[in-house]
């Protein structure tokens, strides 16, 4: 996340929709007194340096890296603590992307990062098939997750709540632009004109994870398919997502 009052925006970063390649490009145009979560991977740390993300009270991160409009502005009351004015003026930015793709490349994250057992990891000599059953053994498990309502509690969750929860609160009133992860190129240059900042290239980052070029819609049977589209009904209904166009 991002909070730049030079150029008056705010960036909030959704998870699995490019959004630390948007973070990298962005922190560019920030100055010292600006807020930054940054990134807490090797591969990043210099194009997304945290700053200004301790609280100077309790040496705690006043934000997480993906903290959503909901929760930034119920924390603050819609005000940052340093400043008089509201944020009304500063633009919110976000992203979205195709649920049904976002399930898959959440997956794909958490293998690389969690390292599950041997027979739920997809290697190159598995069929579609095979690809198929472990993703589909993916959505409906259950994990540990922070607690919404205290973060220093976790609690199990199936995985497709938990994400659903997480990203729709990224479709909130308060964004003023949405990018399409589908248009990004496009999208992204035309927020630079918006802000009037220099257009730059986005980096590619965490583009190594998946593994397979597979399409996504290979990956789901049909009750899998069905239960995304349930949980995601109201992100599929505003932003017109459907499991055939990605």
């Amino acid at each position: 996340m991002i909070v730049c009052h030079r150029k008056k925006f705010i960036f909030f970063k959704p998870i699995k929709c490019a959004g630390s390649s948007i973070e990298a490009a962005l922190s560019q145009f920030c100055d010292k007194d600006d807020l930054i979560t940054g990134s807490s991977h090797s591969d990043e740390l210099s194009l997304i340096p945290s700053r200004n993300n301790i609280d100077p009270d309790n040496g705690f991160l006043r934000f997480d890296s993906h903290t959503s409009p909901v929760d930034f502005f119920k924390r603050l009351n819609g005000q940052f603590p340093t400043m008089d004015t509201p944020f009304r003026d500063y633009t919110k930015i976000t992203v979205v992307r195709n649920p049904w793709d976002l399930c898959v490349s959440y997956w794909w994250w958490c293998i690389s990062e969690n390292r599950p057992s041997k027979n739920k990891i997809p290697t190159a000599i598995d069929s579609d098939s095979d690809i198929k059953r472990k993703f589909n053994l993916f959505l409906p498990s259950r994990a540990f997750y922070r607690s919404d309502s205290n973060m220093n509690e976790m609690e199990t969750t199936r995985i497709i709540d938990w994400l659903s929860q997480q990203t729709l609160k990224f479709s909130n009133l308060d964004v003023d632009v949405f990018l399409r992860f589908e248009n990004l190129k496009d999208d992204f240059s035309n927020l630079c004109d918006r802000l009037d900042i220099e257009r730059v290239d986005l980096p590619r980052l965490k583009s190594s994870q998946r593994k397979l070029k597979m399409n996504y819609k290979k990956y789901y049977n049909s009750t899998m398919r069905d239960l995304v589209d349930d949980k995601f009904r109201q992100m599929i209904d505003r932003f017109n997502y459907n499991f055939e166009i990605k």
